[in-house]
């Protein structure tokens, strides 16, 4: 059954709307900027509309986080010569530190002992206890590793925009545009989807239906 309720070309309709926030943006009219990029994720249905949603945009970048114990090891394949062809590599098992998901970690202050607090001056120290070998490893310790993708990524979610204050003027400008190319760079990319599946649901793109589609 084909979507009902959608005007099928949306993309004049964001040609439209980048140009107005692009505008906006160079007068550094933020709120204006922000409310054509919303707009235009209000063109969007809900399967391929962005979620802005600060918490949620943190936690997927959490989940891409792992803290490695000093205390245990996990086994990994490893390829000994990857520069030949795939039926040709020698894959050996190598220890590595135990990964443990962000996740998992509750970071809490450890007491410090009577010469540990003498020497740095410090009552508690950060530190979280790993979940395979129950082991506390000290947060000063503690090598952090972060997912890597070749840019550009996408997630489906983008946090609420940041807000000017009377102490945040500095360098706000800044901060606004590199917010401003995430949720461009996210819309972009949702449109392109949303436009993949509109043909594969009717035979034909956006741009050669120009009336509202009643569905079947």
């Amino acid at each position: 059954m084909g979507k009902s309720g959608y005007l099928p070309d949306i993309s004049g309709r964001f040609n439209q709307w980048t140009g107005y926030a692009v505008k906006q943006l160079q007068v550094k009219n933020y709120e204006g900027a922000i409310g054509a990029l919303d707009n235009m994720n209000s063109l969007l249905d809900e399967e391929h509309r962005i979620t802005v949603d600060t918490d949620e945009y943190f936690r997927k970048l959490a989940s891409e986080k792992f803290y490695l114990c000093n205390f245990c090891t996990e086994s990994r394949q490893h390829i000994e010569n990857p520069e030949e062809d795939p039926e040709d590599h020698i894959i050996t098992k190598i220890k590595i530190p135990t990964e443990v998901n962000y996740s998992e970690i509750k970071v809490f202050d450890r007491t410090c002992d009577y010469m540990e607090s003498v020497m740095t001056s410090q009552r508690t120290r950060k530190a979280w206890i790993c979940p395979k070998c129950k082991s506390t490893n000290m947060m000063k310790d503690t090598k952090v590793i972060q997912a890597e993708h070749d840019e550009p990524f996408y997630i489906g979610i983008v946090p609420e925009p940041p807000m000017r204050t009377s102490t945040n003027r500095i360098g706000f400008d800044r901060r606004f545009r590199r917010y401003f190319n995430i949720y461009s760079k996210e819309l972009e990319h949702a449109l392109m989807n949303y436009r993949v599946d509109y043909i594969k649901d009717h035979g034909e793109d956006m741009a050669d239906r120009q009336f509202v589609d009643k569905g079947d």
